[in-house]
């Protein structure tokens, strides 16, 4: 018996298909999948020689219908992997293999399970994707009724309607976009709470949260929010590329060191007066976080100091490391070592004598200005000195002071931060 001829017809035959999956889907209670499906190309004109059939029959999305042996044996061990994860509870392990396992080949039995893994990790809808998916791609609608028959049991359908002029943008159920056209036919959740978010291109957004319980059906309306037009833009950043912003790296000092008063470790002897100046190299050592950074600072330094019995000229030099964390603020400590002159014209010192002297030196505040820097230092020194007619190598001055300096930069570099115009989707 001859074959109907709207059966050897191409476009018939497709016709007919999408109506059989669409009626077999309506009975799962799933959406229809008319609108995925391509429409079947016009009738051939009378006479007109058949076409041979176009691979675009099938979605581009789809796995090879003749998978490689190689293909055959990577998915049975990723089957074997998602199983182990599924049995464990990882669901979300599971999914991932059984997804790597059906793309290299697209089995009906693999669908099943990678829709069970995405049903237990929450993801209804993702499980209906896959379903629809797999029968476009000419998987087996009884293999999977019984799995779409328990997820659509156990699930509530979510409409969302979009309301307002010319509406485009993205549709976000939970955070994970959806596809536009079932969003109105129902999405498959499951129970509990639920955010469902609108967003338009310009990054305007509309947002609800439902609470929906198995077998409902809920309706969703989301007024579609105003785009926002594109904006000229005049600042400075969309003009012209700002300079970038200079960072020292290496700066010169020369300072000076005003009248202070210096103490000694005498009993008799018990203070000193004194001024002096300093010339000074400070290097970048390292950032922290933010504006922090570590700095280097090095001197030479003289001062006179100078009381009725003793008056001594220093010559020395200190080392230190700063901690700034800012352009403005910080605070050190280090070393400072030198020689000690007796210039008492009056005859020999009563305490200090000439000697080395040595000892840390502390800098609890350090304060910046553009080229200008103070710092407070608390020098302590050991040297020799004459106690009870004896001379020995003590601590002997105490000598805090300020520094007031003024600054040159040697070396800079490029700044961290440079600011750029944001982009256009951004000022829309």
């Amino acid at each position: 018996m001859p074959l109907p001829d709207d059966c050897v017809d191409r476009a018939a035959i497709l016709r007919r298909r999408a109506a059989l999956i669409a009626s077999a889907l309506s009975g799962l209670g799933l959406p229809s999948i008319a609108s995925a499906q391509e429409e079947p190309p016009a009738e051939p004109p009378a006479g007109a020689e058949e076409a041979p059939a176009a691979p675009s029959e099938r979605p581009a999305e789809c796995p090879q219908p003749e998978p490689s042996p190689d293909a055959k044996s990577m998915a049975k061990v990723l089957f074997a992997e998602g199983t182990e994860r599924f049995e464990s509870g990882d669901f979300a392990g599971a999914v991932r293999a059984f997804e790597e396992s059906y793309r290299a080949v697209p089995h009906d039995k693999i669908a099943v399970a990678w829709m069970r893994a995405l049903f237990k990790s929450g993801a209804h809808e993702a499980a209906a994707e896959v379903s629809i998916k797999h029968i476009l791609c000419g998987g087996s609608l009884e293999a999977l009724r019984e799995t779409m028959s328990e997820i659509e049991s156990k699930s509530a359908r979510v409409v969302v309607a979009i309301v307002g002029p010319a509406a485009t943008g993205t549709i976000l159920v939970d955070n994970r976009p959806v596809d536009w056209n079932r969003s109105k036919q129902g999405l498959l959740v499951p129970e509990g709470s639920h955010s469902i978010s609108f967003r338009t291109v310009s990054g305007t957004h509309a947002d609800k949260q439902i609470q929906v319980a198995l077998g409902d059906r809920v309706t969703v309306e989301l007024v579609a929010p105003p785009e926002v037009p594109p904006q000229p833009c005049l600042s400075p950043p969309c003009l012209s590329p700002p300079p970038p912003d200079e960072k020292d790296r290496v700066r010169l000092e020369a300072s000076i060191i005003p009248p202070f008063p210096a103490i000694t470790t005498s009993e008799t002897v018990g203070a000193l007066g004194g001024a002096g100046g300093r010339l000074a190299i400070e290097a970048f050592v390292a950032a922290g976080s933010g504006q922090d950074a570590i700095w280097f600072e090095g001197d030479v330094f003289s001062a006179y100091l100078g009381s009725d019995t003793d008056r001594v000229a220093i010559v020395g030099t200190a080392a230190e490391l700063q901690f700034r964390p800012g352009d403005h603020f910080g605070f050190g400590a280090g070393f400072s070592a030198g020689y000690l002159f007796d210039v008492n014209e009056e005859g020999r010192n009563e305490f200090l004598r000439a000697s080395v002297f040595c000892g840390p030196v502390f800098v609890p505040l350090h304060l910046r200005f553009d080229h200008f820097e103070m710092e407070v230092r608390v020098p302590v020194w050991l040297s020799n000195v004459v106690d009870g007619g004896i001379e020995t190598f003590r601590p002997s001055i105490v000598a805090p002071h300020i520094s007031i300096s003024f600054v040159g930069t040697v070396v800079s570099r490029a700044g961290y931060e440079i600011a750029t115009a944001p982009p256009t989707s951004a000022r829309r």
